[in-house]
């Protein structure tokens, strides 16, 4: 067992704990609920085809081709090319972890391929359950500083405040590997605050591992987890313990090169873009400026995007006032900054044409549990800001949820609600699953948006006004 750290969890049930579960059922239901009914189907790009495309040629043909030249299972600017086969240049690791589900969808399909079959919307499906799930972690992490009303305000503001929605309806790797990042953090969090046994500290070095596995940049948290291990005094080998679960990455990826390749240093992003390695593909140059945009400017930029994780900034400032606190706010801004400055310096820093910072997914998280921090003792104002700024938070990621997250591609100042996804919303143009192209515009269609953002509005007044108020919850 490791050696207690002399924390304890700040947060408490308000002495029910059977009430408490059912907060965590909410954090589950209400954000899974809202993402199947937002889920796409209609609208595809290059990206969720070449992940498709990868499925299939598991599916079918047992390989990790898309074909050659004429024989090509679909097309997709997200290939490369290598000894005459062409091969998706993602990272494979959703396409591996979601392939029972694109499995079943393929025989639904009848056995053939199509961008927009039941294969495309259990892929979708899987990415509901990994965002909802990630939901629920980010809840129990909260729930280390918070009391259970402030930890679900705070969990919900990661599900519908941020870029987490709109990329929950669509084929994007982020939602899976957000959710092996944060299980992750809460594996190294039970270890440090609640004096666990350091051995799972292996669960958390193979998770992030899997989580690298689909998102190359997840391995960067390994270095901020390590650093809040040293600053909280456990036991010096609950590092190594990390660093053995760690390696999951390396050999998840070296496998599949060498599988794919046969060559257990060619990366796929390398196939599409010619480079000798990928770290070719970093530039400092642009990095100041970058970090600018996603941080305050309307193309990529939080502030107009997802207001209410700036929030989580003033949490982390109340953290580092906390002698006890001060390690893990350092934690969660590092996890923050590493993610920021990697994908700032990334050749293709804005991610595409893309509604929104989708590369900050995976960095969300580490904004939006410190707002549970600051719940815990908001008041008047201070709740009425947070209140404010997530409804804005919340119709702006709907909005592009349920018209397109592949929006219009643009420079710094375009602000893509106004320019492509608001216009569509107010025309009723809807691209989820369970409206036919038909219905875009009409009476009915109107309804429906005024029904899913009112419910989804409504549900939050109840849970912050009702849950959270007349109950008063405060800390230990």
């Amino acid at each position: 067992m490791a050696e207690p750290t002399g924390r304890v969890p700040i947060g408490n049930d308000g002495g029910d704990a059977h009430a408490s579960r059912w907060y965590i059922v909410a954090a589950f239901i209400f954000p899974l609920c809202i993402y199947l009914l937002s889920l796409n189907t209609k609208i595809s790009s290059d990206y969720p085809a070449s992940i498709l495309g990868t499925q299939y040629a598991l599916w079918e043909y047992h390989s990790f081709s898309l074909g050659t030249s004429g024989t090509l299972i679909v097309q997709t600017v997200d290939k490369g090319l290598l000894n005459g086969c062409y091969y998706s240049a993602i990272s494979p690791g959703f396409a591996v972890l979601s392939l029972p589900f694109a499995g079943l969808g393929f025989i639904l399909d009848g056995g053939s391929f199509t961008q927009f079959g039941y294969a495309a919307l259990l892929d979708e499906v899987f990415l509901c359950l990994a965002a909802s799930l990630a939901v629920v972690v980010v809840y129990k992490v909260c729930r280390f500083y918070a009391s259970p009303a402030a930890s679900l305000l705070a969990a919900l503001s990661l599900a519908f405040g941020t870029s987490v929605w709109p990329f929950a309806t669509v084929i994007f790797i982020h939602e899976a590997s957000l959710l092996f990042a944060v299980v992750a953090l809460y594996a190294v969090l039970k270890v440090v605050r609640e004096g666990r046994s350091s051995w799972l500290l292996l669960l958390a070095g193979a998770s992030l591992g899997v989580s690298c596995f689909v998102e190359y940049f997840a391995i960067l948290l390994f270095f901020p987890f390590l650093a809040y291990l040293a600053l909280s005094h456990v036991k010096w080998r609950s590092g190594g313990l990390l660093a053995l679960g760690s390696p999951t990455a390396p050999v998840l990826h070296f496998s599949y090169n060498y599988l794919a390749f046969r060559n257990p240093l060619i990366f796929p992003e390398q196939l599409k873009s010619g480079a000798a390695s990928l770290l070719s593909q970093f530039s400092l140059s642009g990095l100041l400026e970058h970090v600018g945009d996603y941080l305050g400017l309307p193309y990529r930029g939080i502030l107009f995007l997802a207001p209410v994780a700036l929030i989580g900034f003033y949490g982390i400032y109340k953290m580092a006032g906390d002698p006890d606190l001060l390690p893990d706010g350092l934690l969660f801004l590092s996890s923050f900054l590493v993610i920021l400055l990697a994908y700032s310096s990334w050749q293709d820093w804005a991610g595409g044409m893309a509604y929104g910072p989708r590369f900050l997914i995976l960095a969300m998280s580490f904004l939006c549990i410190p707002i549970s921090f600051v719940l815990t003792s908001a008041k008047g104002r201070g709740l009425l800001l947070f209140f404010v700024t997530f409804v804005i938070s919340s119709f702006v990621e709907g909005t592009g949820a349920l018209t397109s997250a592949f929006s219009v591609a643009g420079n710094s100042l375009d602000y893509q609600l106004l320019e492509l996804n608001l216009p569509w919303l107010l025309q009723g143009r809807l691209n989820v699953w369970w409206l036919s192209d038909a219905s875009w515009g009409s009476a009915l269609t109107q309804l429906c948006v005024m029904g899913l953002f009112g419910g989804l509005w409504a549900g939050i007044a109840f849970l912050t006004f009702w849950l959270w108020l007349p109950k008063s919850e405060g800390v230990a």
